[in-house]
């Protein structure tokens, strides 16, 4: 009973780390407010550089805004952000009807479903007309999430907050792209969130669950063999087999991760390099923790503290399970 819980549970992880990799490419930097001039993301995107690119917006939060659906007399308060750019490179995958507005259109709007609910009774609002700050807007498209958002295209001169990228799937280091965008942009950034980091580490904390789960149930065995006096070199090739398997898919989870050379020394004994890479992360996941912009980093951020509280509980039970078997075995050889 308790091996098909574990089983299940890390079926379960399967899928939640499965989650985290399609935020694989997600790259955001934020900015103080309005530090991010118009001019500079067109000369970002008129660059050679902006080749490395699938997708980049810029984006400026205007607050909480009053929106209203003149045709119902309803009312809603919503996130309301303004954008240049890709709004793809922001919502990424959330778009559940319509379209995502072009950066040549004007007076277009996406909004969530909570909203389309709250103004209109219907979760595709799409082809409505809301009102906010006293100009009128079209719906083009609708966003899940449970945040109340309103995304416009921004005015000619505006100033920005901060800029979301999609990576190609070719470009390997996070920190080039992350230099590139300074270049253009500034290095005054206050919070970078790196999707890439947050799914390599779900994914090794996978492997990791599941090389556990491996060597305790080839530990159950042995035990078993011992008990229904099996050849003594069965259990033994069992235990070794568990070990063997449990190295080999940690390795292979580390490999086939997608951590990229940011994250790996020149060599394996610069332990200043690993002391720097983990102040880092840890100011990082801090800041993440403590806000996150969007629904997708919403998303991410849920998904990650998944896959690491279900990880830690798959792995500690799993760990249990090899000491028990282990204590067993000595005790029947002891016998």
């Amino acid at each position: 009973m308790l091996a098909a819980a574990l089983i299940l549970a890390d079926l379960w992880l399967l899928g939640r780390t499965q989650a985290a990799e399609t935020h694989s490419g997600y790259l955001s930097l934020s900015y103080q407010e309005g530090m991010i001039p118009e001019e500079s993301f067109d000369q970002l995107m008129d660059s050679e550089e902006a080749k490395k690119l699938a997708l980049a917006a810029v984006w400026k939060n205007h607050g909480r805004k009053e929106i209203s659906a003149e045709q119902t007399g309803r009312k809603q308060q919503a996130d309301c952000f303004s954008v240049k750019g890709q709004p793809e490179a922001v919502f990424g995958k959330t778009l559940q009807s319509g379209r995502y507005f072009l950066s040549s259109e004007t007076g277009v709007c996406l909004l969530d479903q909570k909203t389309s609910i709250a103004l209109f009774g219907v979760k595709d609002a799409s082809g409505n007309v809301i009102q906010t700050g006293g100009k009128t807007y079209r719906i083009t498209g609708i966003l899940s999430g449970e945040e109340a958002v309103c995304m416009i295209p921004a005015e000619k001169g505006s100033a920005f907050d901060g800029i979301s990228v999609q990576r190609k799937p070719d470009s390997k280091s996070v920190q080039n792209i992350v230099s590139m965008l300074e270049v253009y942009l500034g290095g005054s950034h206050k919070e970078v969130i790196d999707g890439q980091f947050y799914s390599a580490t779900a994914k090794i904390i996978f492997a990791v669950s599941l090389a556990m789960l491996c060597a305790a149930f080839c530990t159950a065995a042995a035990v078993y063999a011992r008990k229904t006096r099996k050849p003594a070199v069965l259990s033994k090739c069992l235990v070794a087999a568990g070990w063997i398997m449990l190295l080999v898919i940690v390795i292979l989870g580390i490999m086939f991760s997608g951590l990229g050379r940011d994250y790996l020394p020149t060599y394996w004994s610069d332990f200043e390099f690993f002391s720097s890479l983990w102040k880092t992360k840890t100011e990082a996941l801090r800041q993440f923790a403590a806000f996150q912009q969007f629904w997708p980093e919403q998303e991410l951020y849920n998904t990650w503290m998944q896959v690491m509280g279900g990880g830690a509980a798959v792995t500690g039970a799993a760990a249990i399970g090899i000491l028990y078997g282990i204590v067993g075995l000595r005790q029947y050889r002891t016998g």
